[in-house]
């Protein structure tokens, strides 16, 4: 006896909460051959795709389901696969349709929200971050996102507020200090910005992002021999590489006249690399072995 349509969705089901997705696809499939107008089987087949990280196949899935129901949820996992390949515009128009079907569902508002900053929509986010905080004032996820937008129109002060908001309901917030921290070095204090890093490193002592940022700092003060030995447990942690490591000791070992070790920093990232990274680590040997060559010419003769 051959199973039904309902019972290949449930079966399907249950494989993607295993994280079978190979024999869960192939039982979203078996039923839209029985059955191609279920607009919650196609959506399960997207997201299936979308799993597999077959992102063509998923948004092939979810313009079904959308066809099929206009306020279907697919529109927001359509939306989620179009942020992930760079295509904001499209993802926007989705996340837009969800909240128009869908007003009390504060995750489009969220993702809304999100592709607005990566637009560089910073006010209009903050306008979708607002309808949420609302109704929840202490979603410590939409409060970060506020904070950001304020800190990437340089409203510092209005930023640190939503962070500070966080740390006082979540006080091991990782994300909250790392965003704190960020925006004190916008402001130049420096003392308080390591303070939040070191706060991340007593909660994580392996979380790389703050010992990069804690790097930066020191980068930044001058205190370049401090940046080399955080930058240099950053590599070690890494496994050996990480870009935002190599890049810093590049800067430093360049700061310090030490144009040979810094050189190797950057022929590294050109072997590692690829478009705009790779491209300004080129311009720095350049300039480097210029200003290599200056200095040796500079020297006094014996």
């Amino acid at each position: 006896m051959s199973e039904t349509v309902q019972d290949l969705y449930k079966k399907g089901n249950r494989l993607l909460d295993v994280n079978n997705f190979i024999d869960a696809r192939n039982c979203f499939e078996q039923a839209i051959a029985q059955d191609d107008q279920q607009e919650k089987i196609w959506n399960a087949l997207g997201f299936t795709y979308q799993r597999l990280k077959q992102y063509d196949n998923a948004i092939n899935c979810y313009n079904h389901a959308i066809q099929l129901d206009p306020s279907s949820n697919a529109s927001n996992n359509k939306g989620l696969v179009l942020s992930l390949l760079g295509r904001y515009d499209e993802a926007l128009e989705c996340f837009e349709m969800l909240t128009k079907f869908h007003p009390d569902y504060m995750e489009g508002f969220q993702n809304k929200g999100m592709i607005l900053q990566k637009l560089y929509r910073y006010e209009e986010a903050n306008q979708c971050f607002d309808i949420i905080l609302a109704k929840d004032p202490k979603n410590k996820i939409t409060l970060i996102s506020k904070g950001v937008s304020f800190q990437k129109m340089n409203e510092f002060e209005k930023a640190l507020e939503c962070f500070d908001t966080v740390l006082e309901l979540d006080p091991s917030n990782i994300k909250a200090w790392n965003s704190k921290g960020i925006t004190l070095q916008k402001l130049e204090m420096y003392d308080q910005s390591l303070v939040c890093f070191d706060k991340i490193l007593e909660i994580d002592p392996r979380n790389l992002k703050a010992m990069t940022s804690k790097g930066y700092t020191y980068q930044k003060t001058g205190e370049f021999e401090k940046a080399i030995d955080v930058y240099s447990k950053v590599n070690i942690m890494a496994t050996g590489y990480n870009y935002e490591a190599y890049n810093g000791l590049g800067t430093c070992f360049s700061k310090l006249r030490m144009f040979d070790e810094s050189i190797k920093f950057y022929e590294e990232i050109v072997a590692r690399e690829s478009g705009r990274k790779k491209i300004s680590a080129e311009k720095s040997i350049k300039f480097l072995n210029k200003l290599k060559a200056k200095f040796e010419d500079d020297k006094p003769t014996e």
